[in-house]
């Protein structure tokens, strides 16, 4: 169900034209990073000009100045024209609510201002309304199961009122990264910082799903650390890869493997094979294909373990993960490429507390292999 109540709908119905209407309605994709500040200037330009009509939208998640000192999302938007501030609209949307809900509530502010100024004005041409948020952006005519359907859909409905009243109108949705130099982004927060300090009232917003699972997330979390710092921490894991309470993240070494992680605009990533990601955390737990796991396995119908199954093929007795990836020499040239970036490392904890040794650590994996498959030794049979 959606956050409002109503049934996520597999196959909504829309008004006819959605979600383009001929043209005349179109969400253009954010501009390139590098391309941010030459559009910032555009819209600014266009504002100075004053021939398009500008709509700001902006959200905010506060308790500054609220007597009952409840955080509450508020939210804004300001219509220019003509070099001049036409109207604005300011309102307090609800308690439980993240910031992606807010700023997808303030579409509505933005489209009775937008309602109210075709009809005073007769305006006909293009209007633009701006957000600072790339979320919204996309989600605003997204009609799929998402947890704000049902805003998408009011939203579609909205539109198509204008639309027919109004026929020489066109909407251009757009983002615009939130900066003090656009005055129309500077003006919109301002106004949601002063909304803010409204009352709550009874038709305000129940928690939104996003705010639930989030709220969920952090009880979790909370949960996690507690058991953290309950449970003794004795198994390898804890002296290499955990050693810090969990934040809900997968750990850093993880998303460098899949999805990349981007620091500073610098983006840290080595994506490699499902076997070696398996490779990975086998070595994390002390449960890979070593001598010391071997070693693991006592029981009365399995005779014990020789020198050769707990041996490393350079000699060493017995392998363990601290010898395969920090000492062993036959794959010391490799250690040297991949691992030697920020020093070489002395301990295990050493090898994933750095952003280049954990990509150098998935690097030294793939080339040399290790531990990726059992020796043949100690298959049965």
């Amino acid at each position: 169900m959606s956050a409002k109540g109503k049934w996520l709908v597999a196959f909504p119905v829309l008004p006819s034209g959605a979600p383009k209407w001929g043209g005349k309605v179109s969400v253009c994709p954010p501009p390139e990073r590098e391309n941010q500040a030459d559009h910032a200037n555009q819209l600014e330009n266009q504002h100075t000009a004053g021939t398009t009509p500008q709509i700001f939208m902006s959200t905010t998640i506060s308790n500054k100045g609220r007597q009952d000192n409840k955080s509450v999302a508020a939210v804004a938007a300001v219509l220019y024209y003509a070099r001049t501030e036409w109207g604005h609209m300011g309102s307090v949307v609800g308690e439980k609510m993240t910031q992606d809900d807010g700023e997808m509530e303030a579409l509505h502010s933005a489209l009775l201002l937008l309602s109210d100024f075709v009809k005073e004005t007769d305006y006909k041409g293009p209007i633009q309304l701006i957000t600072g948020s790339a979320t919204a952006l996309f989600r605003f005519l997204n009609f799929s199961q998402h947890d704000a359907q049902h805003l998408s859909l009011e939203f579609a409905q909205t539109i198509d009122e204008i639309l027919k009243a109004h026929p020489l109108i066109s909407l251009h949705i757009l983002f615009a990264k939130k900066s003090l130099a656009i005055a129309g982004s500077k003006r919109a927060r301002q106004l949601a910082w002063e909304a803010v300090k409204k009352p709550l009232d009874n038709n305000q917003s129940p928690p939104s799903i996003q705010y639930q699972r989030v709220e969920s997330k952090a009880a979790a979390v909370s949960a996690w650390e507690q058991q953290y710092y309950e449970n003794p921490r004795r198994s390898q894991a804890y002296d290499s890869a955990l050693t810090t309470p969990p934040d809900g993240k997968a750990h850093l070494i993880l998303r460098i493997a899949s999805t990349g992680v981007q620091i500073k605009g610098q983006v840290f990533s080595q994506r490699v094979s499902r076997e070696i990601q398996s490779t990975l955390i086998r070595l994390i737990t002390g449960h890979a294909f070593t001598g010391a796991y071997r070693l693991m396995f006592k029981h009365k119908n399995l005779p014990p373990a020789t020198e050769d199954e707990i041996a490393c093929a350079c000699g060493a007795v017995p392998e363990d993960t601290e010898h395969v990836l920090l000492h062993c020499p036959l794959t010391h040239d490799q250690r040297l490429r991949h691992l030697s970036e920020d020093g070489l490392p002395d301990s295990l904890r050493k090898l994933f507390d750095s952003l280049k040794r954990c990509r150098g650590l998935l690097r030294f994996l793939e080339e040399t292999r290790v531990c990726v498959k059992p020796r043949t030794s100690w298959e049965p049979g």
